[in-house]
C-alpha cells in the first residue's frame, strides 16, 4: 500500500499521498515486527525469533524514511532510517545492500544532503 501512495504522488504530486505512504509503511513494520514475539529488549542482541519478519520491518522503515525524505522532513526520515537500522542488525548478513543502503542515507541526512 505504501508504494502504490509513493507512486501516486509522483503523478499528482499531492503531499497528502506521502502522508497516506508513511502510514501504510509504519503499520506494515509495526504487524511485521508483531510477528517476531522474541524481538523485545530481553532477546540476546543480534538474535531474532523471526528474520523474515525482522527483514520485512527493516524494509517498511527504509521505505518510510524515504517518503519522508521525498516530502523534505529529515528529522522523520532519520527516525525511520534509524528504526530499520535496528532490525536490520538483528539479521545475520545486517540486510545485505538494502541494509548498506539504509545507512548510507541516514550518514548523508547526518551531513545534512
Amino acid at each position: 500500500m505504501g508504494e502504490a501512495h509513493r507512486s501516486t504522488y509522483r503523478h499528482t504530486w499531492r503531499a497528502e499521498r506521502l502522508d497516506q505512504a508513511a502510514d501504510a509503511y509504519r503499520r506494515a513494520a509495526e504487524a511485521a515486527s508483531a510477528a517476531d514475539p522474541d524481538r523485545g529488549p530481553a532477546r540476546a542482541e543480534g538474535a531474532t525469533g523471526n528474520p523474515e519478519a525482522a527483514r520485512l520491518a527493516a524494509m517498511a522503515h527504509h521505505w518510510r524514511g524515504v517518503v519522508y525524505e521525498t516530502g523534505q522532513r529529515p528529522r522523520a526520515a532519520r527516525t525511520a532510517y534509524e528504526a530499520a537500522l535496528v532490525r536490520w542488525r538483528t539479521l545475520p548478513d545486517g540486510g545485505g545492500a538494502l541494509g548498506r543502503r539504509t545507512a548510507e542515507r541516514l550518514a548523508d541526512l547526518a551531513r545534512g544532503r
